[in-house]
């Protein structure tokens, strides 16, 4: 026990704290895009209210909302969006245009060009539903 004591204390001091620094980096650059995306893109820089617990709330469902689209784009979302910030994901799957007719008492939504993102955001929706729970 005390040579690997020695030993360790034989490394200069940039060899010890060599390996600390760099994920402290990348984790720091994680956090702020993190901010950056909840509050530019998701509203969390906006707060609804002058009370604190309501602006706290508002500022958790953001947190949330961003916890949310990081797992859907890691779990279920083809490889082209899985670097897609928020603004890109509702472009590309929310906004989806199309006709709503109504014939013999049914609903149908006719798509036109979008028809490929139609079909990614069906599979996307079919892989999420993996991690559903049963219902009993």
């Amino acid at each position: 026990m005390q040579a690997r004591c020695r030993a360790w204390s034989r490394r200069s001091t940039d060899e010890r704290c060599e390996h600390r620094v760099q994920p402290a980096t990348e984790l720091a650059h994680r956090l702020e895009h993190i901010h950056d995306v909840s509050k530019n893109e998701l509203g969390a820089g906006t707060p609804p209210s002058s009370r604190f617990g309501v602006n706290a709330a508002w500022y958790r469902l953001c947190l949330i909302a961003c916890n949310v689209l990081s797992a859907m784009k890691a779990l279920a979302l083809p490889s082209n969006l899985s670097s897609a910030r928020p603004k890109k994901l509702r472009f590309a799957l929310l906004n989806l245009a199309g006709k709503i007719a109504s014939h013999a008492g049914d609903l149908i939504l006719r798509v036109t060009q979008a028809a490929e993102r139609l079909v990614n955001l069906v599979a996307a929706r079919a892989r999420l539903l993996v991690w559903m729970p049963a219902r009993t």
